[in-house]
């Protein structure tokens, strides 16, 4: 089979994975979230010692979401002709990450969410010196994505900086107790509605600036 078609095989499979993920979302996770606080499952190890039908699927809901956007990315990595070497990379690291996505970092620990997050800041602003350095030096169609490019960024940075303050020091959301006592879950609902718009408008224009070099190269081509 050519590697383009099972690129689509591959892409299909991972698309059923986020079906399953949205429809158990969506319809039973109720009575799942009941029967896993009823096994008292709250690590791998406890959902391997406490198997049963709802926690096993559970269990495979929890990595669906994970594995099909993987899976949707080796896809497309093989069908639009990734050599091996990337190939066995790409799924290795997947791998990697799958296997680790629920291993215990840290405990809560502020410093640990400040560094990363100040990490994240100054990375953002090499983004835009990098992004005023080269953009005059752009053609039109690309200095379009370039900008639509950067403005995605932008939303995308601040939706994580929210996500720091509904965490930490604002909202405490990982410290419910302190949440509740200071009457603050308004303020961590507001804020979060807010961080989903912003992921909503910086992934939007992220799609939007990498269609547009396409959409040029079309133009061209006709």
């Amino acid at each position: 089979m050519p590697r383009h078609r099972i690129g689509i095989a591959v892409g299909v499979i991972g698309v059923c994975f986020l079906i399953f993920y949205l429809t158990v979302r969506l319809l039973f996770m109720e009575q799942l979230d009941a029967a896993v606080a009823t096994a008292h499952v709250h690590s791998i190890g406890e959902l391997m010692a406490n198997l049963s039908g709802p926690v096993l699927i559970w269990g495979i809901w929890a990595y669906s979401f994970r594995v099909g956007m993987l899976l949707a990315v080796i896809g497309g990595a093989l069908h639009s002709g990734m050599g091996k070497r990337g190939l066995w990379l790409l799924s290795a690291g997947g791998v990697a990450y799958l296997a680790s996505c629920y291993v215990r970092f840290i405990d809560y620990s502020p410093r640990y969410y400040g560094i990363l997050g100040t990490t994240i800041l100054v990375l953002f602003l090499f983004l835009v010196w990098d992004w005023m350095r080269r953009r005059p030096m752009l053609a039109e169609a690309a200095r379009i994505a370039s900008d639509l490019q950067m403005v995605g960024y932008y939303f995308l940075v601040t939706a994580t900086w929210s996500l720091c303050g509904i965490f930490g020091i604002v909202t405490y959301a990982l410290q419910p107790q302190i949440m509740l006592a200071r009457g603050l879950q308004p303020a961590a609902v507001m804020l979060t509605s807010h961080v989903m718009a912003e992921l909503t408008l910086g992934w939007f224009l992220l799609f939007l600036a990498s269609r547009r070099p396409t959409q040029m190269l079309g133009r061209r081509s006709s």
